[in-house]
């Protein structure tokens, strides 16, 4: 019976995916007729989006009447309305614009217009006024070879970002991050109004100035340093709804009974359901579990930026709250954040600066639970005969779904289950510079970067085979950071750049951690506030 139902609800959703999109392909090609490759493709108003293969062609499966935005560095961006069709080519004209522009490249600096295809640039440009809350949306559809993928889909949930694809079946394939010259730092930490340019090294661009560090690609992010002139003040509020589109067809109470009562009848055995509960069923209708477990969420952020300066000082100071709670009930996310970049000029030939950042993160209910304990799954899986709560008034909490699933009650997952982790970081950043002659500098840059968190996790008795169940795990690190650069950049005839870099790095990590998990709780309304209270699972202290 379980196979049936499962093949039922598939056939359904392979139906409603099929209509809601519309596949549309094409080539990129310049004003020469020649094929453009790594154009970024993206759906307007969404991160939605592709790329050009090696021969110009493309396709995106988008709305009917959906805009697409075609963009790639030292060409024109166009915008393109499918309206219906599936077929759409598009020419790129070619443009100057900005190459001249000097950008921050790993331990050093170059112009735009000798970038290479293992090389992508992202200014703030171009996600101004969009609705990005962290620097994964910034970078999803706007840097060729660069996929980004949401693996929860909860607000400050995990977020997979893979350069080239990946280069490891077992390691891990995560870029390296490179956050105002800090080598390592955490993207996360990062508010995306606060970003001045973000680039994505490829390659031997990448694996050059970082070594193995850099195989799986690196991403550079220069944040705002001020502007000198009159201080600005900037506030920006936004306020989001986020829901379900369209939940998975489920056959309602009465027809799901009868097609159980079917199903007993061609086996040769009795009915489940007798006529007087399938007309309830019909009368009365049974569960909706998706609708049980799914709401709309109202979220709000807050940016405050202030820019100004002096002839010789600049500054940028910052503040950002984030509040985004889920669409599955009992899940919140909040975000605060405050920067400060402070440079100075202390003479001609020497400048100082000083760039601190700090954030609190605290997540709930954002990581969810796989299989049997994913509401999501069995809020699918259950029957719609099943009552949400007993005759008691409490949840309907026995752990056989008689027909459905063996998994636990979808709502119970979500509102007896609690998983809490709180993140904590600050970050310094300063440097000397020293210019030897005109042509000559040398840099020296110190930093420290301290991040804790701590993750709390309670099963109550209805969600544990196993009594209840608890776990808490702390971690604490520390990095160290000192980088020296000696820079030679000589321009010959007005035609030929030479730029040399030399860079002694020195890097040091501690970090340390513990971990329990506890067992058959005498107290579950104790929680994770007394572990002695139950059988130990697990427990470990770490350093490293």
């Amino acid at each position: 019976m379980k196979n049936l139902h499962f093949l039922l609800v598939a056939i359904l959703v392979g139906n409603t995916v099929t209509a809601q999109v519309h596949t549309v392909a094409g080539k990129v090609t310049d004003s020469t007729g020649s094929p453009l490759q790594f154009v970024n493709i993206v759906e307007k108003g969404t991160q939605h989006g592709t790329s050009t293969d090696v021969k110009g062609d493309y396709h995106i499966s988008v709305k009917p009447d959906a805009t697409l935005i075609f963009f790639l560095a030292s060409h024109a961006t166009q915008e393109v309305n499918v309206s219906g069709r599936s077929q759409l080519d598009v020419t790129l004209a070619s443009s100057s614009k900005n190459l001249g522009e000097v950008i921050v490249v790993a331990y050093g600096t170059q112009r735009r217009a000798t970038m290479t295809s293992s090389q992508a640039s992202i200014s703030t440009e171009d996600f101004k006024g969009q609705a990005v809350n962290r620097l994964d949306q910034a970078i999803q559809g706007r840097a060729t070879g660069v996929q980004v993928t949401n693996t929860t889909g909860a607000p400050g949930g995990d977020v997979r970002i893979r350069i080239r694809g990946a280069n490891s079946v077992s390691g891990n394939n995560d870029p390296l991050y490179v956050i105002d010259g800090f080598v390592g730092g955490d993207f996360n930490v990062i508010n995306p109004d606060d970003v001045e340019d973000i680039e994505v090294l490829k390659d031997a661009a990448a694996t050059a100035p970082y070594g193995s560090r850099g195989s799986n690609g690196v991403i550079i992010v220069t944040t705002k340093k001020g502007n000198k002139g009159k201080m600005q003040l900037n506030l920006t509020s936004r306020l989001s709804s986020s829901s379900v589109p369209k939940t998975y067809d489920k056959l309602n109470a009465g027809d799901y009974a009868e097609t159980v009562n079917a199903y007993d009848e061609a086996v040769g055995i009795s009915p489940y359901f007798t006529d007087q509960q399938v007309s309830e069923f019909k009368a009365k209708g049974g569960t909706d579990w998706q609708k049980e477990i799914y709401r709309t969420a109202i979220g709000q952020q807050y940016e405050l930026g202030i820019d100004g300066g002096s002839d010789k000082t600049s500054y940028h100071i910052s503040g950002s709250y984030q509040d985004l709670p889920g669409v599955i009930k009992n899940s919140f996310y909040k975000f605060y954040s405050i920067r400060s970049n402070v440079s100075t000029h202390l003479s001609d030939k020497f400048s100082t600066y000083i760039n601190f950042n700090g954030f609190i993160r605290n997540n709930t209910n954002t990581f969810l639970n796989s299989g049997q304990a994913n509401p999501v799954t069995q809020s699918i899986a259950w029957s719609p005969t099943v009552p949400t709560y007993d005759e008691n008034g409490y949840h309907y909490l026995v752990k056989s779904d008689p027909l459905g699933s063996v998994g636990f009650n979808p709502l119970a997952e979500i509102r007896e289950r609690l998983a809490k982790t709180n993140s904590y970081n600050a970050n310094i950043m300063g440097g000397l510079l020293y210019k030897i002659i005109p042509d000559l500098s040398f840099n020296v840059q110190y930093g420290i970067n301290y991040a804790a968190s701590e993750y709390k996790n309670f099963g109550d008795l209805n969600v544990s085979p196993e009594g209840g169940y608890t776990t808490r795990n702390t971690g604490t690190s520390i990095g160290l950071q000192n980088t020296n650069t000696l820079n030679y950049k000589h321009v010959f005839n007005g035609d030929h750049h030479l730029d040399v870099t030399a860079v002694l790095e020195v890097q040091k990590n501690t970090w340390e951690g513990f971990n329990l998990g506890i067992n058959h709780l005498i107290y579950p309304s104790f929680m994770w506030n007394n572990l002695a209270l139950g059988t130990a699972q697990h427990d470990r202290v770490v350093a490293s």
